[in-house]
């Protein structure tokens, strides 16, 4: 390892990225086309993110598009509003990136790669309980390659304060 620690970050980026690509979903249409699952990981072709925050309501939300190759998609997930994203992680880095005025951030596929630094997108996509006569697809994973270290402060989700994030990483533009 250098004394900057550089190989450590090369040795986990290897790693993880290893990860998400042996473990990659090889019938991601079985959970987003058949629904017959609920579970599955995909990288997509093409990726796009908003995060919008209503400051007079207090109304937070994330959202991401994509494109897989092939026959995999689902039709919410590939139109330019796309899903709800429920991971944490990816909530607080959206919150840190729209800052305290609140407003819309909407980031095409260059520009989400460039923000997070990374190489490569992996999502974990499962589907919803059933509401309104279907399973809903969502976006309950995200994972750049090299990773993001984020420390969210759960007390907004437990109805106390604002909250804080503490951000380390390449994800910070």
């Amino acid at each position: 390892m250098s004394a900057t620690g550089r190989g450590c970050c090369a040795a986990w980026r290897g790693k993880s990225g290893r990860f998400f690509a042996k473990y990659l979903d090889r019938a991601p249409e079985d959970v987003l086309v058949h629904q017959t699952r609920s579970l599955c990981l995909v990288q997509p072709e093409q990726a796009w993110a908003q995060f919008s925050l209503d400051t007079y309501s207090g109304k937070y939300e994330a959202r991401m598009g994509f494109l897989l190759a092939g026959d995999a998609n689902h039709r919410r997930a590939a139109s330019q509003r796309g899903i709800a994203v429920t991971d944490l992680k990816w909530q607080a880095l959206g919150r840190a990136w729209l800052g305290e005025p609140g407003g819309r951030l909407m980031l095409d596929h260059d520009a989400l790669f460039e923000r997070l630094n990374a190489e490569a997108l992996y999502l974990a996509i499962g589907l919803s309980r059933s509401w309104q006569g279907e399973y809903w697809p969502l976006v309950v994973g995200v994972h750049a390659v090299p990773d993001l270290t984020l420390t969210p402060d759960p007390s907004p989700l437990q109805g106390e304060g604002s909250g804080s994030l503490s951000l380390s990483g390449r994800g910070l533009r």
